[in-house]
């Protein structure tokens, strides 16, 4: 599960005050933010599906054998034990396309790889390598060095997490002129 960075809840309630007041409406409670913060939870999960869904259709629609019919991959939005909603991101080769493999993997490496349990870029069996030490190994007969990470997810959540806030008081705005709170 990807799990989405929160808008602080202090800088959230400082937000919709600020918005709630402009707006001629009272000052929210703890209760209204607690409403708006699950709203929001929700919309950026949302939005993190699709971007993530964008980003890996442009992504595995290359010209490149190993990225063609990955249609067994999903991406969806879950309600979560603590109440939250998370994004989903699985499928057969979905480790492989985020992060890459081999020497391309290598030398354009996910920034976040170390974080999670994952083979060293050029490891396994099937690695062979050539005079200049680049891991290779033969797919469909033919010498393959690999595919980059793709980020599909890292690079569509580093946008999200850039426009948040901004997404945030859009919800705010909505939120205070529909008065759903009440």
């Amino acid at each position: 599960m990807v799990k989405i960075a929160r808008i602080s809840s202090k800088q959230l309630l400082k937000d919709a005050n600020a918005l709630a007041q402009e707006s001629g409406q009272f000052q929210l409670l703890g209760k209204d933010l607690a409403v708006i913060d699950g709203r929001l939870n929700k919309v950026l999960a949302e939005e993190l599906r699709d971007r993530i869904v964008d980003k890996y259709h442009e992504f595995i629609n290359t010209d490149a054998d190993q990225l063609q019919n990955r249609n067994d991959s999903m991406v969806f939005v879950a309600k979560e034990d603590d109440g939250r909603y998370g994004v989903h991101v699985i499928g057969h080769e979905i480790l492989y396309d985020e992060f890459g493999t081999g020497t391309l993997g290598e030398q354009s490496p996910h920034p976040r790889k170390n974080k999670y349990p994952l083979n060293p870029y050029n490891s396994g069996k099937m690695i062979e390598f050539d005079g200049d030490g680049n891991g290779y190994w033969f797919f469909k007969g033919e010498i393959d060095y690999g595919q980059p990470a793709g980020m599909f997810v890292y690079d569509a959540l580093q946008e999200l997490s850039r426009e948040k806030r901004q997404i945030g008081k859009q919800i705010l705005k909505e939120t205070i002129r529909k008065r759903k709170w009440l």
